[in-house]
């Protein structure tokens, strides 16, 4: 059928292109370690910093504000002492024994988990931040389109501090995929 509609070069590229993908799976990339990783510290210290703005911002934000209500409502002050609690154990899960009173936290500590939208659910409307936009199930969006409609500081801060999340997530895959000569063998799909 090939010679019935006249396909022998196009064949001919197929079969070629086929084994120099092969090659190129086999052959593998050589990754420039130092710089992956020199990259990938940098960007660290920039998320470290960042992640520290935000947590100073939110907890002076947070903690002005529970000043100002502890005249007013206590329901609030609890909220707020909850959230501050948050805020300080890094986002860590509280768990209080009510047979001994006795409080333990779990989870990963996280300075300002940036990345995690839950985090930022807790944080920002304690701070007197409320999103404007929506998820499709009808809650608060915390997304980029969402941050970029407030002027706050700590928005922009945290925009930055998912970059480096996303960016460190890159870098990681090359460190990850790579063999023990620094060599990524990718797997080519042809379409």
């Amino acid at each position: 059928r090939i010679h019935e509609y006249e396909l022998d070069e196009l064949l001919e590229l197929e079969i070629n292109l086929t084994q120099a993908l092969f090659d190129m799976e086999r052959e593998g990339f050589k990754i420039d370690l130092p710089y992956i990783e020199s990259e990938r510290d940098t960007i660290q210290k920039l998320e470290v910093r960042l992640k520290q703005q935000c947590y100073d911002i939110a907890h002076k934000e947070i903690s002005k504000r529970l000043k100002a209500a502890k005249l007013i409502d206590v329901e609030y002050v609890d909220k707020l002492v909850e959230v501050l609690e948050f805020l300080e154990h890094g986002g860590m899960k509280k768990k209080v024994y009510k047979r001994t009173g006795e409080i333990k936290w779990s989870g990963e500590f996280d300075q300002f988990n940036a990345a995690n939208p839950h985090f930022i659910k807790k944080i920002f409307p304690a701070m007197g931040l409320e999103s404007t936009e929506k998820t499709d199930k009808g809650q608060d969006s915390w997304n980029k389109l969402a941050l970029a409609g407030f002027e706050h500081p700590i928005a922009e801060l945290v925009v930055r501090a998912r970059a480096c999340d996303g960016m460190l997530r890159f870098y990681k895959q090359f460190l990850d995929n790579m063999d023990e000569n620094c060599v990524i063998h990718p797997s080519i799909q042809q379409a």
